[in-house]
């Protein structure tokens, strides 16, 4: 009944109006149908911010397990163009300006399956923006 989105940094969320999550519960554990919601509703450069997040956290992680600096597995400016671009597959990742083919062989599977993961998981398409296209 009385709900409300909240936008915060990471994601919007829904809460009563009291503050609560309750009423959202609530309605929910109904099954009511009265409850469609956009659930994301990030913009093109909100996606992107997030997922070069998520990009530079998988690249950390392959750094420290390859015991070498970050900017080794993927410079800062191609982790950009993924974030924006969104690849699908080898052939776009080696597209991207300045992406070298030894980091699409290295790090390709890595990358690509971040990217995947997110779009997957916030609906998303794969590939370019229509705005972009």
């Amino acid at each position: 009944e009385g709900l409300a989105v909240v936008a915060g940094a990471e994601a919007p969320r829904l809460r009563g109006v009291d503050g609560s999550g309750a009423a959202v519960l609530a309605l929910l554990a109904s099954g009511s149908s009265r409850l469609q919601l956009e659930l994301d509703s990030f913009s093109e450069e909100q996606h992107a911010v997030r997922l070069a997040r998520r990009l530079r956290e998988a690249r950390a992680r392959r750094a420290l397990r390859d015991d070498v600096p970050p900017y080794a597995v993927v410079g800062d400016a191609q982790l950009g163009l993924i974030a924006r671009l969104r690849p699908a597959n080898e052939q776009e990742l080696l597209a991207l300006a300045g992406m070298p083919r030894t980091t699409v062989q290295r790090h390709g599977e890595m990358l690509l399956g971040c990217v995947a993961t997110y779009c997957s998981q916030h609906g998303v398409p794969l590939g370019r923006p229509s705005a972009e296209a």
